[in-house]
C-alpha cells in the first residue's frame, strides 16, 4: 500500500507542474502583447489549473479590462473568488441568466448556497430480492450517512444494516431443476461501517475508506475493506476516476482497481468504465458504461456492465456486494428530482446477474434485484 499511495501522489502532482511552467510562457507572451484578451484568458486558466487562484483572479480581471464581455473571463472569475471562500452567488446568478443552459454556471450556483464548507445527511430504505433463487428470499436494510466539508477537506461516514431472509427448506445437496419443498425460514443480519476522508482540490482529489463488514448469514462472509479513490481533472468537467480496493474475507482476498473516464457533453454525461479484480490467484475483469442526464428539474441515471466480478466494491458509494458467486453483468437506473428545497429524493434501480459458484447448488444462475430510496438533507 504505501509504494502504491507514493505512485499516486506522484500522478496528482505531475499536472500542476505541467501548469506552472504553461503559465510562465504564457504570462511572457501576454507580458508581449498586453492588448490580447486572449493570452489573460489562458494565463488566467493555467493559474487556476495550478490551484493559485488569487493570480487567476487577476488574470480574469485583466482580460475583462480589455473585453467587459467576455464570458469565459466572468465564469472563470467567479470560480477563482469562489475558491478563494468568497461570495459568489450574484455572479453566478447573472451568469446562468446570460446562459442558462450552461451547467458550469449551474454548478456554481449550486457550489455558492452549499459555501465552503458544509454538511449532508443522508438516509435511505433498500430492498432486495433473488429471482430465480430457491435459497434466498428476500432483504430489507436502513442506511444513514453525514458527509462534510470545509475548505479542501473532506470526509464522512456511513451506516448500512440489512435483514436477510432464506429458506429452511432448501439444501447444498438440492438438484437443479428440482422444486424447492415447503418448510419456514431463518433471518440474519449483515451490518456495514464505512469512513472515508480525503482533500478536494479544482484539477485532482484524492480520499482514503476504510470498511468493516460483519455478515451473519448462513453462506456469508465478513470483511474488512481498505481503499483509496483518486480524480484527475475539474469535479465539474472531464475527468478520470481511479479506484483501489483490498476485501479481506475469512477464506478469500479480493482486489479490485478499476478506471472511469467521465466525459460531459452538453447535458449528458456519459462515463465508461473498466475493472479488474485479483481473487487469490484467479483475474476477473468487467467493464460497462453510465449516462447521467442532468435536466433543469430531474436528473436522471441509466447504466450496465458486463463481465465477471467477485463481491466488487464500489467505493465512491459505499457498497459491496457482499454474496457468494460470480456476478457477470448488470443494468441500473435512478433519478433523482431537484425540488428546490433541503430535501433532494432519489431512487435507485439495479439487477444483477449470479452464477453459483457450487456445482451442487440447486440453480446455477439466479438475479438480484436491488432498489433504494433515499433522502438527502443539506444542513
Amino acid at each position: 500500500m504505501p509504494s502504491t499511495l507514493a505512485l499516486l501522489a506522484l500522478v496528482l502532482a505531475a499536472p500542476a507542474a505541467l501548469a506552472d511552467d504553461t503559465l510562465v510562457e504564457l504570462a511572457v507572451e501576454a507580458e508581449r502583447y498586453p492588448q490580447d484578451p486572449g493570452l489573460s484568458l489562458r494565463c488566467a486558466a493555467a493559474a487556476y489549473d495550478a490551484g493559485d487562484y488569487p493570480v487567476a483572479e487577476g488574470w480574469y480581471v485583466r482580460a475583462l479590462s480589455l473585453n467587459p464581455d467576455l464570458y469565459e473571463a466572468r465564469l472563470g472569475l467567479a470560480w477563482s473568488r469562489w475558491q478563494q471562500g468568497l461570495d459568489t452567488r450574484a455572479a453566478f446568478d447573472a451568469l446562468v441568466a446570460d446562459r442558462p443552459d450552461d451547467r458550469r454556471a449551474q454548478r456554481g450556483v449550486e457550489a455558492s448556497r452549499a459555501g465552503r464548507e458544509g454538511l449532508v445527511g443522508s438516509v435511505a430504505l433498500a430492498g432486495v430480492l433473488y429471482p430465480g433463487d430457491p435459497a434466498r428470499l428476500h432483504g430489507e436494510g436502513l442506511a444513514a450517512g453525514l458527509q462534510g466539508w470545509r475548505g479542501g477537506l473532506v470526509g464522512g461516514a456511513s451506516y448500512r444494516g440489512t435483514r436477510f431472509v432464506f429458506s429452511d427448506a432448501s439444501s447444498p445437496s438440492t438438484m437443479p431443476g428440482q422444486p424447492t419443498p415447503p418448510g419456514g425460514a431463518s433471518a440474519s443480519l449483515q451490518h456495514e461501517a464505512w469512513a472515508w476522508g480525503g482533500l478536494a482540490r479544482a484539477r485532482w482529489g484524492t480520499s482514503l475508506h476504510a470498511a468493516g463488514v460483519l455478515d451473519a448469514s448462513v453462506d456469508g462472509d465478513s470483511a474488512f475493506i481498505l481503499g483509496a479513490v483518486a480524480r484527475l481533472g475539474a469535479s465539474s468537467g472531464h475527468r478520470v476516476l481511479l479506484e483501489l480496493s483490498s476485501s479481506r474475507y475469512e477464506e478469500d482476498a479480493i482486489h479490485r482497481l478499476s478506471a472511469a473516464w467521465v466525459q460531459p457533453v452538453g447535458a449528458l454525461t456519459l462515463s465508461p468504465f473498466v475493472a479488474g479484480q485479483l481473487v487469490d490467484d484467479t483475474p476477473y475483469v468487467s467493464g460497462g458504461v453510465e449516462a447521467l442526464l442532468d435536466g433543469a428539474r430531474v436528473d436522471l441515471r441509466l447504466g450496465g456492465k458486463l463481465g465477471r466480478e467477485q463481491r466488487p466494491v464500489l467505493l465512491s458509494s459505499a457498497t459491496v456486494t457482499n454474496l457468494p458467486g460470480t456476478v457477470t453483468g448488470g443494468a441500473w437506473v435512478g433519478v433523482s428530482p431537484d425540488l428546490d428545497g433541503p430535501w433532494t429524493p432519489s431512487l435507485t434501480v439495479a439487477l444483477d446477474r449470479v452464477e453459483a459458484d457450487d456445482e451442487l447448488a440447486a440453480t446455477t444462475s439466479s438475479w438480484l434485484l436491488a432498489s433504494q430510496l433515499t433522502l438527502t438533507h443539506r444542513f
